[in-house]
């Protein structure tokens, strides 16, 4: 929203200024939002590590899967089992 508009559409000089200065002082805090948040999770990290807990996971993103897989018609054919003679018979290790 703000990305696309053009500071210098506005006509009043002083205004304008405003405006400039206002957006920068929003990009600096933002900045530095953002490294109060890494900040505060390193330091949570810390205090559940020194508490005997696990801190946040890195989380890697995710990579390419890999290339090399078969395909479902490159599977081998299953082999299709067949029940032992003694189990045909219906006694099943009676006796």
């Amino acid at each position: 929203m703000v990305e696309d508009f053009d500071p210098t559409t506005i006509e009043d000089e002083r205004l304008r200024q405003v405006f400039i200065s206002l957006m920068n002082l929003v990009e600096q805090l933002s900045v530095k939002v953002a490294q109060q948040a890494e900040e505060i999770q390193r330091l949570r990290d810390e205090n559940n590590r020194l508490k005997g807990e696990q801190g946040k996971p890195k989380i890697l993103p995710n990579t390419k899967a890999n290339t090399a897989l078969s395909s479902e018609k490159e599977r081998r054919a299953s082999i299709p089992h067949h029940k032992s003679d003694q189990d045909r018979s219906g006694r099943g290790g009676e006796g």
